[in-house]
């Protein structure tokens, strides 16, 4: 329809046979090569009536409501000019689907891609009216590098998150991968994101140290970004590893410019390592104070509350923070001299 943009191909070829006892089409090759797809595979279909019934003899004129098919997939590769930062590709998959031509639709009953030990599986609906293309995808995911699902995140779609995803995770391997995408004409895409993650580094503040070995969840819903470490250290210049289970970061909204990042940040450490992360900028507390992060012996559980904005300079004046803990097993013999 005019409201719906056309997607071209180079070529395309059917070749199939026709069983009237049965009504059903049986495709012996089917092959598309176009700039956005290529897929190759075959399969069958079969002539459905509004009613769900089966068009079964001669059809003497009558035109199917629907088509209920059934296909296999020896190759996919998906590649929407400028969509992906790389083509998709797939060895081998199968798809069960209901195709629709008035309006068009097309009702994905299942569809299941596989490549090295990649599954992708997908169901929802597309379709096409007067006011344009709309869709409704719930897609999962078995695992997938980080870097390769930056790679296969479509560069139209929530730009902002992606690209802080895409610097500020700076590996690991993700699980569990499940996404629900919505497009309606005239509206912004929708899609919320879930995932868990093993081994990753993050960089939660640029001027703070990464998180390293680092698993928990994370989620975008909307313009929303969650992000929950159940594991995960950070090392600062003294005083050893950080334990931060339990540490969430949050960006309400990831299109506001700059956007602002809610931080709470759990820690269990020597006192040293907690007063060393607490020294570098924006912070510099204990320079401030005139004390050396190493004034003291003990055990420190801290829970750190920051809002900042995530821009490339950040000052004192722009953190909003609130910082509360306990110290335990403490000595000290420099922090009162002689005593």
């Amino acid at each position: 329809s005019p409201g719906a943009r056309a997607i071209a191909f180079d070529s395309a070829a059917l070749s199939l046979v026709y069983d009237p006892q049965l009504g059903r089409l049986n495709v012996t090759e089917l092959a598309v090569q176009s700039p956005t797809l290529r897929v190759m595979g075959n399969g069958h279909a079969y002539l459905v009536r509004a009613d769900g019934s089966t068009i079964t003899g001669a059809l003497a004129g009558e035109l199917p409501d629907a088509y209920l098919s059934q296909l296999t997939f020896s190759q996919v590769k998906i590649d929407p000019e400028g969509l992906f930062q790389e083509p998709v590709e797939f060895s081998q998959g199968a798809l069960d689907l209901r195709l629709r031509l008035n309006p068009f639709s097309v009702e994905i009953g299942q569809m299941a891609l596989t490549e090295a030990g990649r599954r992708l599986s997908a169901s929802g609906r597309l379709g096409a009216d007067a006011q344009g293309w709309q869709a409704s995808v719930d897609l999962a995911l078995n695992e997938i590098q980080h870097d390769r699902l930056v790679a296969l995140w479509p560069v139209t779609l929530l730009p902002n998150t992606r690209t802080w995803v895409g610097k500020n995770v700076l590996n690991g391997s993700l699980t569990d991968v499940k996404a629900a995408l919505r497009i309606e004409p005239g509206a912004e895409p929708r899609l919320h994101l879930g995932y868990n993650f093993a081994d990753a580094d993050v960089r939660f503040v640029a001027t703070l140290p990464p998180i390293t070995a680092g698993s928990g969840y994370a989620s975008v819903d909307g313009p929303a970004y969650t992000m929950v470490m159940t594991q995960g250290r950070v090392t600062p210049p003294e005083g050893g590893q950080i334990d931060v289970a339990g540490s969430v970061f949050a960006i309400p909204n990831v299109t506001r410019r700059p956007a602002l990042a809610n931080i709470t940040l759990k820690t269990r450490s020597s006192l040293t390592a907690a007063l060393s992360l607490l020294d570098q900028p924006p912070f510099h507390f204990m320079t401030k104070a005139q004390q050396p992060v190493t004034l003291g012996q003990g055990e420190a559980q801290i829970e750190t509350r920051l809002q900042l904005p995530l821009q490339k300079k950040i000052a004192l004046k722009d953190v909003s923070y609130q910082v509360a803990g306990t110290v335990t097993g403490f000595s000290s013999e420099t922090l009162v001299p002689g005593r």
